[in-house]
């Protein structure tokens, strides 16, 4: 007996469609997951090169603070 299924070729057939666009669809969050953590290390960087920068100048400063000179 030759049987025919023709609803799921169809589905198959939809569903490559499907993945090819998925696939695109993955790389887009992929780049923009990507984004994310480099603006985040950025402002990471950002964040503890200006604390570094404020506790040399406070460092550096401090005997003045002492005397009463700042």
């Amino acid at each position: 007996m030759n049987i025919k299924f023709p609803q799921f070729m169809k589905k198959k057939a939809r569903g490559l469609y499907m993945e090819e666009k998925t696939s695109m669809r993955d790389a887009g969050v992929w780049i923009a997951f990507v984004g994310a953590i480099a603006v985040l290390l950025v402002v990471a960087g950002y964040a503890v090169s200006r604390i570094a920068g404020d506790r040399a100048y406070r460092e550096k400063w401090k005997d003045y603070n002492d005397c009463g000179w700042a």
